[in-house]
């Protein structure tokens, strides 16, 4: 990853930080502050804290589960990607409820589900993988290119 990245929905997780930030502008966002958040932002509305096309590479992990409206958050993510610019999303199918007061646990995707919203976002490239057994995967990685 290169230029400018934004990490969406970053939370406490601190990898990320620590693997890109001397390789890339790197940028945590999360609903809630913490102490990794650098800019408290909503998914659903990401577009009212960043620039449209502002960004090289997006990393949505763990995220679009605990989102109420998905479509919406999706949508954003492809409003704050630059053109040619790469998402890079995961979401469990196959694991327990893991909801909180703070972040609810709202749906399991599957892999046409997750096609179709981004391509309804207008992603143009979409690659899905599943990770564990292909008829009861416990996760999916999604790689999209505006």
């Amino acid at each position: 990853m290169h230029g400018k990245v934004l990490d969406v929905g970053s939370g406490r997780w601190t990898f990320a930080r620590r693997l890109l930030q001397n390789h890339c502008q790197y940028i945590a966002t999360d609903c809630f502050a913490d102490p990794n958040v650098d800019i408290v932002s909503d998914i659903e509305v990401l577009s009212n804290t960043f620039n449209k096309d502002d960004f090289d590479f997006i990393l949505c992990l763990e995220v679009l589960e605990h989102i109420p409206h998905p479509w919406l958050a999706v949508k954003q993510l492809h409003t704050v990607l630059k053109p040619g610019g790469i998402l890079l999303m995961t979401t469990p199918f196959h694991m327990r409820f893991h909801g909180t007061n703070n972040y609810r646990d709202y749906w399991r995707f599957t892999p046409e589900g997750l096609g179709l919203l981004l391509d309804e976002a207008g992603f143009q490239k979409i690659a899905i993988k599943l990770s564990g057994h292909p008829d009861f995967p416990f996760s999916i990685m999604v790689e999209a290119v505006k």
